[in-house]
């Protein structure tokens, strides 16, 4: 399979409501998990486009703005954990 017939599966995370955070798929279609802090939001972003053939996390601050996007091509950023 060439990287051209690959679909790029993209997750965003987002604040959600009451101070929580979302992780979509998009196009999904419907709301995904929420977290109470953005690291364990992005940590679990980072596992799912991780999964993906061609995977894509893109982070979004609290002003909705993006603020981060990575991908397999960068390795997606460090795998740790947050405490």
């Amino acid at each position: 399979m060439t990287r051209e017939d690959m679909t790029r599966e993209v997750f965003h995370v987002s604040l959600a409501d009451h101070g929580r955070w979302r992780v979509e798929a998009e196009g999904g279609g419907h709301a995904g998990p929420l977290f109470e802090n953005k690291d364990d939001a992005v940590f679990h972003a980072k596992e799912k486009a991780q999964a993906a053939q061609l995977g894509q996390v893109i982070v979004h601050g609290r002003d909705g703005d993006r603020h981060y996007t990575s991908d397999r091509r960068d390795r997606l950023g460090p795998f740790v954990r947050p405490s």
